[in-house]
């Protein structure tokens, strides 16, 4: 096995698999991304980003709770707010919150700009930590869908970032805690403390150094290559 993320070197090693550890590509390919595009021109308020998902199933069920999240935010605190949408996303099918610049071109400039991201589960929780921008993980599935998994599958987190970390240090909003309220609430006690804030993008800092130095793509391609030599 060729494992890119650190804590599945010790699952195949523990269950008798040869695995080699090349560290992720995604730490090279967002890196050299980010250098080539225009910086994003942020204004004087805090910049709040919203990722509702990759797929349209994700953007159905999160959109409408990220939209009431910005509209109990804005009753109280003044920011500026992106949707960076996934290049497979239409934006025009769905209704975006009031007052919100959507971005589908230069992503990584975009996120990188923001003080908080709301950041569906997934491979751009990686993208977002790569970037230092400080998130919280958001997801909601089916309720039977939801029931049947925590039947089946007891986990410490849900966030790859904290699996990566060992530890909860990125919140995570899964299910009915995925509360317009509630992530307005906390977003806008993140952002009023300058302590948190340094705090998660130190842990963000340490998470990226667990995914290896750039070249992973290489190392893995020697790995192949010893393999079969």
């Amino acid at each position: 096995m060729i494992s890119v993320l650190p804590f599945e070197e010790k699952l195949y090693q523990e269950a008798g698999i040869p695995v080699v550890y090349t560290g992720h590509p995604l730490v090279e390919i967002v890196n050299e991304e980010v250098s080539r595009e225009p910086v994003y021109p942020k204004g004087s308020l805090p910049q709040i980003g919203i990722m509702a998902g990759s797929r349209d199933v994700e953007v159905r069920r999160h959109l409408p709770v990220l939209r009431e999240t910005i509209s109990a935010m804005r009753r109280q605190f003044e920011f500026d707010a992106v949707s960076i949408l996934a290049p497979s996303i239409a934006s025009e099918k769905y209704e975006w919150p009031d007052q919100v610049k959507l971005i589908q071109d230069n992503r990584y400039a975009a996120m990188k700009s923001c003080d908080l991201m709301f950041v569906a589960s997934g491979t751009s929780t990686l993208e977002a930590a790569i970037l230092n921008t400080p998130l919280f993980i958001v997801y909601r599935v089916g309720n039977v869908s939801w029931q049947i998994g925590k039947l089946l599958v007891r986990v410490p987190y849900y966030g790859l970032v904290n699996w990566i970390a060992g530890q909860k240090c990125i919140p995570e909003y899964m299910q009915e805690k995925m509360n317009p309220e509630l992530l307005a609430k906390d977003a806008i006690l993140f952002l009023r403390s300058e302590e948190r804030r340094a705090r998660m993008k130190a842990d963000l800092a340490k998470i990226v150094a667990e995914l290896g130095l750039p070249g992973a793509i290489e190392r893995a391609v020697d790995a192949i290559d010893q393999r079969l030599s």
